[in-house]
């Protein structure tokens, strides 16, 4: 089910979209933000860190109440280039960048405080996290170091000190359980989900 209504071009509230896909996600290509909304936002980006965009989108969301969608590309971004951010080789080297935009990400609102606002947003940032959380779990065991498991046990301290009820929904009422297994196993599991995952949505 597409998350937007058919047709041309329409101004409507979040209530009025329909719920994403796992295929559809919010990104800095897909969308565009009102100067004076994301100064609301009061956000603060990290520096020297990729995929911090991420972060912008998290902390500005939540001050958004109108969504115009325009049915038109209006970016194109290709994807298997040697080298780019977003290729598999650079994102496994770079797992400690995708949980620090998690974490900040998560730290950008308070879950509950969203759901009494608009239900349709409360989802979709729901669905935000689990992907962020997800691409973290998984370029950090992709890595195959003892660190990588690691910096996820850090990660998750980092969400349950600040949001234990939500942190909790996220790593042990999801998929994401299984990627925080310990060892050789937990590698192995989250390298086959991985592939499998990256056969139906061909995300890199």
């Amino acid at each position: 089910v597409l998350f937007l209504p058919e047709g041309a071009d329409v101004l409507m509230d979040w209530e009025d979209t329909r719920p994403f896909g796992l295929k559809q996600y919010v990104t800095l290509h897909s969308s565009t933000f009102r100067t004076e909304v994301m100064r609301k936002s009061g956000m603060n980006l990290p520096k020297h860190v990729s995929y911090e965009d991420n972060v912008m989108i998290c902390n500005v969301l939540p001050y958004t109440e109108k969504v115009y969608y325009v049915d038109c590309d209006l970016y194109l971004y290709t994807i298997g280039r040697e080298g780019q951010s977003m290729s598999d080789e650079a994102m496994t080297k770079k797992y400690k960048h995708q949980i620090l935009a998690a974490s900040l990400s998560f730290e950008s609102c308070h879950l509950d405080d969203i759901k009494q606002k608009s239900k349709r947003l409360y989802d979709l940032m729901c669905h935000e996290f689990f992907m962020l959380f997800g691409g973290a779990c998984v370029f950090a065991r992709k890595s195959k170091t003892v660190d990588g498991y690691n910096d996820l046990v850090e990660m998750w301290n980092r969400a349950y000190a600040f949001d234990k009820k939500y942190a909790q929904k996220f790593r042990k009422r999801t998929i994401l359980r299984f990627a925080n297994i310990k060892g050789v196993g937990g590698q192995r599991l989250i390298r086959v989900a991985y592939k499998f995952a990256h056969h139906l949505v061909k995300f890199n």
